[in-house]
């Protein structure tokens, strides 16, 4: 780990390396951060479409469902095609991340200069921000995987003196990159431009024409597949595929209810992009969530959940902002530093751009929005963590290991502390389903693909206990013609009781808390409990 060279002067150096030695790695670090915990809102969603038997009835569910789920093409119909390999268990699901970040990963370390390769396997490899999106059944993993893997060819390509091969090699990489990337969703078409911006800063205007001329095949046929990209993008709009407004819920269509506010979920309109959101977005993208709180807790308590958390928090803080500002201050001095300046100040322009969305279009920007920018982070990280190694030193030894430590700590937080865990649908249907057994009524306030995933019946019209009522944002008027249940799950009420209708109902009726899965609320009838404690 001992302090890089100039970022620019290296050339061929270990060009031969294979990135066969960090696929292994890689791959263990997917099956230790993927779990089998119940799956959550969006995941639920995205399994939904996933489930569909053929792929007439896949690009139906898609149309139907609509939302930005619609404008992530090439990510659904792969999930889809690898449910019918590998099932569509709540791991299977998730697995589908494996391929990508592996690749992105064994790219992105191979290409790092030999003094600083194991400062990049350190950083990346126990990277917080990696390690929750792996156990996610959503595109950000992937997104991360070819993010690497576009920063690993623009890297290797402008620095080193390949033969014709290695440079075909790693023009294919990145064209297939940027390609996946534009295709995980329309979010990443945004992070895809600003990669082609930074070549004219990474590359010399001689090298960049001789790039293109001797690919010039490769370059078209990408920019094809792009255009038609683009072209089915144009459509999904026209379609309306887009983020529908906060509060436009019908409250008599149930179905239209779960769509509307599960897509504002997704979307983040539950809430807006203001200062306290942009901290959390650095919060996330650093990976000090894993020392926090868990997300329910910051949801219902708001700042007041930190404190018991802002010693670990404070010190990961202080260490990485050590390494990034050690990191800035070494591509600074070097020769290219005019470069690095001009990348950067590319890398600026989507994230302006999402910010300035989120402000004025009123809706919540979030880390994983910005998952594209993940490489540059971990390649700053890995200078300044070598720079501190390398200046030798008890002390500087001492923060290099507690960045480590701190690094595992809030991967295996993500992984395995129960406040991190997803919302507990899985749970939570488990309870209603043994509640219709038992010959009960059960109402149903939460998300309904969530239900579906997990076997419970739904019933929207009437309230027989063949099925769980779906109480979606009832008014008062609704609820005095229906009998009253015997078992009410509840979860996120901002979204599902919006009007607090149902809470009021609950605190007025003879109602005790049975359960609480991560997420949810059940609520059981007093005389009911009772009986059931009897027998």
């Amino acid at each position: 780990m001992n302090a890089p060279s100039a970022p620019a002067e290296k050339s061929g150096e270990d060009a031969g390396a294979r990135l066969w030695p960090w696929v292994l790695p890689g791959f263990l670090v997917c099956l230790v951060a993927i779990s089998r915990q119940s799956l959550w809102i969006d995941e639920a969603f995205m399994a939904a479409k996933a489930s569909q038997p053929t792929l007439a009835d896949w690009r139906q569910a898609m149309l139907e469902g609509g939302g930005s789920d619609l404008q992530m093409p090439l990510y659904m119909i792969y999930v889809w095609g690898f449910a019918k390999i590998f099932g569509l268990s709540e791991w299977a699901l998730r697995a589908a991340n494996i391929p990508w970040f592996v690749v992105g990963v064994a790219a992105f370390i191979r290409v790092a200069p030999q003094p600083q390769r194991l400062a990049v396997a350190l950083v990346t490899l126990a990277a917080p921000f990696a390690w929750y999106y792996l156990n996610e059944a959503r595109p950000y993993a992937m997104q991360l995987g070819m993010s690497l893997l576009i920063f690993a060819a623009l890297y290797h390509l402008s620095r080193s003196v390949l033969t014709p091969w290695q440079e075909t090699g790693w023009f294919a990489a990145f064209c297939f990159g940027l390609f996946a990337l534009c295709g995980s969703s329309l979010l990443g078409v945004i992070w895809a431009g600003a990669a082609l911006l930074c070549a004219p800063f990474l590359f010399s205007f001689k090298r960049l024409w001789a790039l293109s001329g001797r690919h010039k095949f490769a370059g078209l046929f990408t920019c094809l597949l792009l255009a038609v990209l683009g072209g089915y993008y144009i459509w999904t709009l026209k379609l309306g595929a887009r983020a529908l407004p906060a509060g436009t819920a019908d409250a008599e269509n149930p179905a239209l209810v779960t769509m509307r506010a599960a897509a504002n979920f997704r979307t983040g309109l539950a809430g807006r992009t203001d200062p306290r959101n942009l901290a959390f977005l650095v919060y996330e993208l650093l990976g000090l969530g894993g020392l926090g709180p868990g997300r329910m807790e910051i949801r219902e308590g708001g700042l007041s959940v930190f404190r018991p958390y802002l010693i670990p928090l404070l010190i990961y803080a202080l260490v990485l902002g050590d390494f990034l500002r050690l990191a800035v201050l070494r591509l600074g001095q070097s020769s290219t530093g005019a470069r690095w300046f001009g990348v950067a100040l590319m890398l600026i322009l989507p994230m302006a751009l999402l910010l300035g969305a989120g402000y004025f279009l009123h809706f919540r920007v979030l880390g994983r929005h910005f998952t594209p920018i993940v490489p540059v982070l971990l390649f700053l990280l890995s200078v300044g963590l070598a720079m501190r190694w390398s200046r030798r030193g008890w002390i500087s030894r001492l923060v290099v290991l507690i960045f480590f430590i701190m690094s595992v700590d809030s991967c295996l937080s993500f992984r395995f502390a129960a406040r991190h865990e997803k919302d507990d649908y899985r749970d939570a249907a488990a309870a209603a389903n043994a509640a219709l057994r038992r010959g009960e009524r059960v109402w149903w306030s939460a998300d309904t693909h969530g239900a579906v995933y997990y076997h419970l019946p739904l019933n929207a019209g009437t309230n027989e206990v063949n099925g769980a009522f779906l109480a979606l944002n009832m008014t008062p008027d609704m609820l005095s013609h229906l009998p009253e249940p015997d078992l009410i799950v509840v979860s996120k009420p901002d979204l599902y009781d919006s009007r607090g209708t149902l809470a009021q109902y609950i605190q007025r009726g003879s109602y005790v808390k049975s359960a609480t899965p991560q997420a949810f609320t059940i609520w059981g009838r007093k005389d009911q409990m009772r009986d059931q404690r009897k027998d």
